[in-house]
């Protein structure tokens, strides 16, 4: 029995030289690599608007906006940005186009009668951008880190309407994309 005890003993030590000889050689061969870990900080973005003003109207009337409305958003030189629109449907969408129309419904007293309601149909435009493809949503703030938009549209005040001063809101918000 202590001649077989002798031979598994003896096994057992071979595979245990060979096994490290194994690992003692691809550790050698062991490749090392690095990750790039970075971070671009830029200018906080600035909006600044301006309202879009319809003037006076009388029951019946279908009007263009007389003053149109602005937007400017200012950060830092040649980023992209995402510019969002929230109408009244509530929610906020990526301006991806020039063509959609937002609506925004004016309000007077408290704009719980039909006839104490309005809605306007607004276009928003770029000024000076305009080879500016925006239709991934992302929009090039530009060398001079400014971008302006003109907010434009129509009004129309039912024949029954409620004479007073209405208004409502387009929430504006841009972010770096």
């Amino acid at each position: 029995m202590g001649r077989e005890f002798m031979k598994k003993l003896l096994l057992i030590a071979g595979i245990l030289v060979l096994s490290t000889s194994l690992m003692g050689a691809s550790a050698k061969d062991a490749k090392e690599g690095t990750v790039k870990v970075k971070a671009k900080v830029v200018q906080l973005l600035k909006i600044e608007t301006t309202a879009v003003d319809f003037g006076i109207l009388v029951p019946g009337e279908n009007k263009y906006s007389e003053t149109s409305g602005k937007i400017f958003v200012n950060g830092t030189p040649n980023e992209l940005i995402n510019l969002e629109l929230k109408d009244k449907s509530g929610e906020y969408k990526i301006v991806k186009s020039f063509e959609p129309h937002y609506i925004v419904e004016l309000k007077t007293n408290e704009g719980n009668a039909a006839n104490e309601k309005m809605d306007s149909s607004l276009t928003i435009m770029a000024v000076g951008e305009g080879n500016n493809d925006i239709s991934s949503g992302a929009i090039n703030i530009g060398e001079k880190g400014k971008l302006e938009f003109n907010i434009e549209g129509t009004v129309n005040a039912v024949a029954n309407q409620v004479a007073g001063e209405y208004e409502g809101v387009l929430y504006v918000r841009a972010k770096y994309n």
